[in-house]
C-alpha cells in the first residue's frame, strides 16, 4: 500500500456520518479518547465489536450493582460435530470487561447520551463455524477469549519497530506511542495513529489466515451492521472495534458486502450467554490471558487517576503509590526482602527521570518497572531480583473480583455453591490462593467444608485442591487426622458451575445427578466387572456427603462383585469396604449397614476365583500373589474376619 493509499485509509475512518474508532482492547488511552469522541459527536448509534447476542444483555451490563471487572460467558453445545465446525462438541469463551475497557466506557457514555447501543459481531456459536481451524482438543474443550490479539504479538513490523524504538516489546511500544497520550487534544491524530499502527500489524496477514480464524467472516458481519444503521437512516455513528478489524470496515461498508449466511440452529444445540464476576488476575495479559493489557490494576489506577488529572503529574503520583505499596508489601511479607522509604523516593525519581529521557510526559508502566529493577534490586535478578519482581507483578496485577447484580440470573446452582461457601466462611470474593486444615474427626463445620470440596472436585469445578489428608480409597495417611486444602475463587469456578448446571439446581442435587450420569456410562460401555472401581464410587459418596442416595449406588456395587473376574480387583474392593467400615466416624457411613454383606459377597466371590488361580497368565503372577498376601493381611488384621 502506497503512502497516499494508507492516507486515504485513514481519513475514510472519520466521517460526518460514521467514525470508525480503533481500539486497543483495555487500553485506557483508547478508553478516554472514545469517551471524548462520544461527547463530541453525540452518536445516535453506538455499534460495538462483540457477538450481537449480549445486546440483549447491556441492561445488565449498565446494571448499578454491576462492578467491574466482570465478564460476558458464552457458550455453545453442539450435539454433533460437523465438518465445519471441527473440534469438541462444548465450546466457550470469556468477553471482560473492566472500567477503562473502551467498549464498556462506550456503553456507559452512550446510554448516558441516550444513543441506540448494539454489539455487531457474529454470534459466538457463528463465530465457532466460522473457523476453519481449531486448538481445541476433543477430549479437553477449553474456554478460549473472543479478544484475542496473536496478530499484534506475531506482527513482524511491530517487533521491529519495538526495538528501533528501544521498547522490550509490543506492550512498551504501544504504551511509548499512545497510553502516554491519553490527555492529548487531538481525538482524529490519535485515531488514525492507532488506526496505521494496526494497519502495519494486518497487512502480514495473508486473506487464507484471515478466513481460517474467522476475522474475514466477522469483519463482513461487523461492516453489514453498520450499513444497515446507515440504511435505517442513522446519520451519526461510532463503530468501536479491535483496530485490526476497524481498517477494514469502511471498505466493506462502502462496498456493501453480505453478511455471512450463518449456519442453521439445530434444536439440540444449546447456546447461552452469561454475565459473571471476574478478576484482575484472570485479566492479566502476563497469565496467559490473550488479550488487551497486562498489569490491570496498575492501568486501572490510571484510568480513574486521569478521569480529573490528565496531566502528567496523575502518572508520577499513580508512580509514586504503586511504589509505597510495593515497598510495604516488601516489609509485610516474610520474602527477605525489605525495602526502606529511601528506597522508594529513589526508585520514583529513576522512573521520573527514565521517563523524561524516553520523552514520556510521565512514567509509563515500563518507566515504573526501570525504577524498580534498578532501585528495589540489590542483588542478582534470578535471585533476589525474582522475588521483588514478583512482588511488583502481584502489586500491579490486584486481586479484585467484580460483581454481577441478582438480575443477572445466574443459574440456581451457581448461588447454592455461592451461598454455601458463605456459610462456611470460605473466601469467593478475591483471587488470593488460601489454605484450609479440616479436622474429619472432631469438627462437623470441618466435614461439610471437606465435602463442600470434594463435591465441587467431583464436578471438575476448579476451586479447591487436596493437598494433604487421609485416603480412605487407598487406605494410605489414615494417621493424619486433618485435611489440609488450598482454595482459590478463579472465573472458571464460575463458568464450570454454570456449565455443571445442567445436572441440578444445588450442589447437592448435582453431584447425585453426576453420579447417576457416571454409573449410566460406566454400564453402557460395557466391558468386565470392576468391583474395586465401584466401591471407590461409593467411598467418594461418603465424602461428599450423598449418604442419602447410595442406595442405588450399593445395589449396583452387589453386582460387580457378583460377576467380578478379577481377584485383585476384588481385593482391592475388600480393602475399601474394610476400610470404609472402619472409618464410619470421620465418613459418616453408620446407616449404610449393607456394607458388611458386601465385604462377605466380596470375601466370597475372591475364595470362588481360587480355583482359578492354576490358569493365571504369567505376566499377571506377581500381582495375584500379591492379591493373595493382601487377603491374608486383611484376615490377620481382623478386617474381614468378623464379616467373612
Amino acid at each position: 500500500m502506497t503512502d497516499s493509499s494508507l492516507d486515504a485509509a485513514l481519513a475514510a475512518l472519520v466521517t460526518p456520518d460514521v467514525l470508525y474508532f480503533p481500539i486497543r482492547h483495555h487500553s485506557p488511552a483508547c478508553a478516554r479518547h472514545l469517551e471524548r469522541a462520544i461527547r463530541a459527536r453525540q452518536p445516535a448509534s453506538i455499534l460495538i465489536e462483540g457477538p450481537s447476542s449480549f445486546t440483549s444483555l447491556i441492561p445488565l451490563i449498565l446494571h448499578a450493582e454491576t462492578k467491574a471487572p466482570f465478564a460476558v460467558y458464552t457458550s455453545v453445545r453442539r450435539a454433533i460435530v460437523s465438518d465445519v465446525a471441527p473440534g469438541p462438541p462444548r465450546h466457550a469463551a470469556y468477553f471482560p470487561f473492566c472500567d477503562y475497557s473502551p467498549e464498556l466506557v462506550a456503553l456507559r457514555v452512550g446510554a448516558e447520551l441516550g444513543a441506540t447501543l448494539k454489539f455487531v459481531d457474529l454470534d459466538y456459536a457463528d463465530q465457532v463455524d466460522a473457523k476453519r481451524t481449531s486448538n481445541a482438543s476433543p477430549s479437553a474443550p477449553r474456554a478460549e477469549s473472543l479478544l484475542e490479539e496473536r496478530h499484534f504479538k506475531r506482527s513482524r513490523y511491530l517487533q521491529q519497530l519495538a526495538r528501533r524504538a528501544g521498547c522490550r516489546d509490543h506492550n512498551d511500544l504501544w504504551d511509548h506511542l499512545f497510553e502516554t497520550r491519553i490527555a492529548d487534544a487531538s481525538m482524529e491524530t490519535f485515531v488514525r495513529d492507532v488506526a496505521a499502527w494496526c494497519h502495519f500489524a494486518r497487512v502480514e496477514a495473508t486473506d487464507d489466515e484471515l478466513a481460517a480464524d474467522g476475522t474475514l467472516a466477522r469483519e463482513l458481519a461487523m461492516a453489514s451492521a453498520v450499513r444497515a444503521e446507515l440504511d435505517g437512516g442513522a446519520t451519526s455513528i461510532i463503530v468501536v472495534t479491535g483496530g485490526f478489524h476497524t481498517v477494514a470496515l469502511p471498505h466493506l461498508v462502502a462496498a456493501g458486502a453480505p453478511a455471512p449466511t450463518p449456519r442453521p440452529r439445530q434444536t439440540s444445540d444449546d447456546a447461552q450467554d452469561h454475565l459473571i464476576r471476574y478478576s484482575f488476575e484472570q485479566l492479566d495479559a502476563l497469565n496467559g490471558y490473550a488479550a488487551g493489557m497486562p498489569s490491570p490494576f496498575y492501568y486501572d489506577q490510571l484510568w480513574h487517576a486521569t478521569s480529573t488529572d490528565g496531566t502528567p503529574q496523575a502518572a508520577s503520583d499513580l508512580a509514586a503509590r504503586m511504589l509505597v505499596d510495593l515497598g510495604r508489601l516488601t516489609r509485610r511479607t516474610k520474602s527477605g526482602v525489605a525495602l526502606s522509604p529511601a528506597d522508594e523516593i529513589a526508585a520514583l525519581e529513576q522512573a521520573r527521570r527514565l521517563a523524561a529521557l524516553r520523552g514520556h510526559s510521565g512514567p509509563t508502566r515500563e518507566d515504573l518497572l526501570d525504577g524498580i529493577r534498578s532501585c528495589f534490586v540489590k542483588g542478582a535478578m534470578d535471585a533476589e531480583g525474582a522475588i521483588v519482581m514478583g512482588l511488583a507483578h502481584h502489586a500491579m496485577t490486584g486481586t479484585a473480583i467484580g460483581d454481577v447484580p441478582a438480575d443477572a440470573g445466574v443459574p440456581p446452582l451457581v448461588a447454592d455453591v455461592r451461598r454455601i461457601a458463605q456459610t462456611l466462611r470460605l473466601g469467593m470474593t478475591t483471587t488470593i490462593k488460601r489454605k484450609s486444615a479440616l479436622d474429619l474427626y472432631r469438627k462437623t463445620t470441618h466435614r461439610r467444608t471437606s465435602r463442600f470440596f470434594h463435591s465441587l472436585e467431583f464436578l471438575d469445578v476448579p476451586y479447591a485442591a487436596l493437598a494433604a489428608g487421609p485416603n480412605f480409597v487407598t487406605g494410605t495417611d489414615l494417621d493424619r487426622l486433618f485435611e489440609h486444602w488450598t482454595y482459590q475463587w478463579t472465573p472458571q469456578t464460575e463458568s464450570q458451575l454454570i456449565e455443571a448446571s445442567v445436572y441440578g439446581a444445588t450442589l447437592e442435587e448435582a453431584a447425585a445427578n453426576r453420579l447417576s450420569a457416571r454409573l449410566a456410562e460406566m454400564e453402557s460401555a460395557g466391558g468386565a466387572r470392576n468391583a474395586a472401581e465401584a466401591v471407590a464410587m461409593l467411598v467418594s459418596v461418603c465424602r461428599m456427603g450423598l449418604h442419602r442416595h447410595a442406595g442405588k449406588l450399593m445395589t449396583w456395587i452387589a453386582a460387580q462383585i457378583d460377576d467380578d473376574p478379577s481377584l485383585p480387583s476384588l481385593t482391592r474392593a475388600l480393602g475399601q469396604l474394610g476400610l470404609l467400615w472402619e472409618s464410619r466416624e470421620p465418613l459418616e457411613a453408620h446407616d449404610m449397614l449393607e456394607i458388611p454383606a458386601l465385604i462377605q459377597g466380596a470375601y466370597g466371590r475372591a475364595v470362588f476365583l481360587l480355583h482359578n488361580l492354576a490358569d493365571t497368565a504369567s505376566g499377571a503372577a506377581l500381582e495375584t500373589l500379591e492379591s493373595l498376601i493382601s487377603i491374608q493381611d486383611l484376615l490377620r488384621a481382623e478386617r474381614l474376619a468378623q464379616h467373612a
